[in-house]
């Protein structure tokens, strides 16, 4: 009698703990949609910090700030919260060889979402969202026995941080989003990312990160990351971003995005060139091309920001060497030459901190590259004080 009343009342723990842990998931799935709708409502460079005060009130305990935090500089990370739920899966893999397994009979998937949001200058300059959900192993999975986890994430940034501005190439979907896939930028899981540009349309972002809520709760039959985002699995094919590595373009037609994109762009007086060893003969095949390698380089007129140091100053500028004997059709740039330079960032702060581009971030400096790259500059709509500007040129407001 005792026993059977010691199985009753086990079991009927077990369902109760079973239906809190299905309701649960549900309102974490409610909440991780809202956040979502949240990340994705923000429009960078017009959103201000002030402006999201409401919107941060309503996650209260989910939400950290970064220290300092101010309208200058404040980066925001959301975490829905499941505290029951993973309560329950933390104790059950601590506590018993099999928890995960019980935890999968109870009902319950591990999973998580989470958002950032990057403030600069009093505004939103970037922001993310991810979604994280758990597929449990089949019999005979060899390559991950214990199971593994699937990652949908989808981003809005500066192009030159998405990848770099030594690393650009645009997906034959246009020069707005790109879409990857990857098993090797998270452990035990497979991934796929959106990546957004500030300037991707409103139905563009709408359209890409539509989410399959479905993979989070416990009778989801998801197993690869494009099931967690079905839409932008559908437009992989063309979206997925060229490899620099293998195919770099370097076509005119991508200096007016280049120069849009690029943090910096200046006019710049070639000092010295000093080339690359040339890369080896292939057997039945014409001699290599040898290119440049690092050119000394005189900033003679700023088209964008590119305030790192003074007119007349001279800077070491330095080919991105993996690309060196790979990228078609370099441009002969000889000393004396005036070339106009897209780049990201110097390596680090000294007043003599190099530069770092690709073959694809330097053009000669004619009248018609000038008129692309301008053209594609007067586009940036980042905030002060990334605005230092050649007389003449206002950015855009």
């Amino acid at each position: 009698m005792i026993i059977a009343a010691c199985a009753f009342a086990c079991a009927l723990v077990m369902l109760l703990v079973g239906v809190l842990v299905h309701v649960d998931q549900h309102i974490f799935r409610e909440r991780a949609e809202r956040l979502r709708n949240d990340i994705v409502g923000i429009t960078p460079r017009q959103t201000t910090l002030d402006s999201e005060d409401t919107m941060l009130s309503s996650w209260t305990d989910s939400v950290t700030r970064s220290t300092p935090c101010d309208k200058n500089f404040c980066d925001i990370h959301i975490v829905v919260e499941r505290p029951f739920t993973d309560a329950v899966q933390a104790l059950l893999v601590a506590s018993l060889p099999r928890g995960l397994r019980l935890f999968k009979f109870l009902g319950g998937r591990p999973a998580n979402a989470d958002g950032r949001i990057y403030v600069r200058n009093g505004y939103v300059w970037g922001t993310s969202f991810s979604l994280t959900s758990y597929v449990y192993a089949k019999p005979g999975d060899a390559h991950w026995p214990d199971g593994y986890f699937i990652v949908g994430t989808v981003r809005t940034l500066p192009w030159s941080h998405h990848w770099g501005v030594d690393e650009y190439s645009y997906p034959a979907s246009g020069p707005e989003y790109g879409i990857g896939q990857s098993s090797d930028t998270c452990t035990q899981c497979v991934s796929m990312s959106v990546d957004f540009s500030p300037y991707a349309t409103r139905a563009q972002l709408e359209r890409l990160t539509r989410y399959n809520y479905e993979c989070l709760t416990s009778e989801s039959v998801c197993t690869k990351a494009e099931d967690l985002l079905p839409a932008a699995a559908k437009e992989v094919d063309t979206a997925v971003r060229p490899d620099p590595l293998e195919t770099p373009v370097c076509d005119p037609k991508d200096l007016p995005l280049m120069g849009r994109d690029a943090d910096s762009v200046g006019i710049f007086i070639v000092k010295k060139v000093t080339l690359a060893k040339p890369p080896p003969r292939k057997a039945g095949k014409k001699p290599g091309k040898s290119t440049w390698e690092t050119l000394d380089i005189q900033l003679e007129a700023r088209i964008k920001r590119a305030e790192f140091w003074d007119i007349g100053a001279t800077r070491k500028l330095a080919l991105n060497r993996e690309l060196v004997d790979l990228a078609p059709d370099t441009p002969s740039i000889n000393v004396g030459d005036r070339v106009i330079v897209m780049f990201d960032r110097p390596e680090g702060d000294a007043p003599d901190a190099p530069v770092r581009t690709t073959v694809c971030g330097v053009a000669l400096s004619t009248p018609q590259n000038l008129t692309a790259v301008r053209a594609g500059a007067a586009l940036d709509q980042r905030v002060a004080p990334l605005a230092a500007y050649e007389d003449g040129y206002a950015p855009a407001k």
